[in-house]
């Protein structure tokens, strides 16, 4: 929400936009936490920043950090493998579940990039939403035309 709130919701108010500027960076400061006691607990801090260059990549490259919602799929690799038996039910729901969410960050993304450029056809939500759909299911030709 910290990431997609700002783009979605361009013509906010200027308090609102700092609000959320402040909770990225309060988000951004946990995952470097998080890489640091990581790697700290490790044993070897710089070997876990050599076998985790992802983690590093998200930490140091801004326009790479709307790619942390990636960590919550590795979260939830490791509480299936530590639960056990998962059900069928249970895994689709987390399939579709991880599916609308790459969807929907794929939308806000593509809103971000095309708003206000010269000749952008994706200028809204619905229309981000529909080319990310269309992309996905389809041989990847979400383009729109008028």
């Amino acid at each position: 929400m910290v990431y997609s709130a700002p783009i979605i919701w361009a013509d906010a108010p200027d308090p609102v936009h700092e609000v959320l500027g402040v909770l990225n960076l309060l988000v951004w400061a946990l995952f470097v936490a998080d890489l640091v006691v990581r790697a700290t607990l490790s044993g070897n801090p710089a070997g876990y920043v050599l076998r985790h260059p992802v983690d590093l990549l998200l930490v140091l490259l801004p326009m790479l950090r709307p790619l942390r919602v990636l960590r919550v799929f590795t979260a939830m690799q490791v509480l299936i493998k530590q639960g056990g038996r998962v059900s069928v039910g249970e895994t689709l729901i987390g399939a579709g579940a991880a599916a609308f969410l790459l969807t929907f960050i794929g939308a806000v993304a593509a809103l971000d990039a095309e708003r206000g450029q010269p000749g952008a056809l994706i200028e809204d939500l619905p229309n981000a939403l529909w080319w990310a759909v269309i992309t996905i299911t389809t041989v990847g030709y979400g383009d729109l035309y008028q």
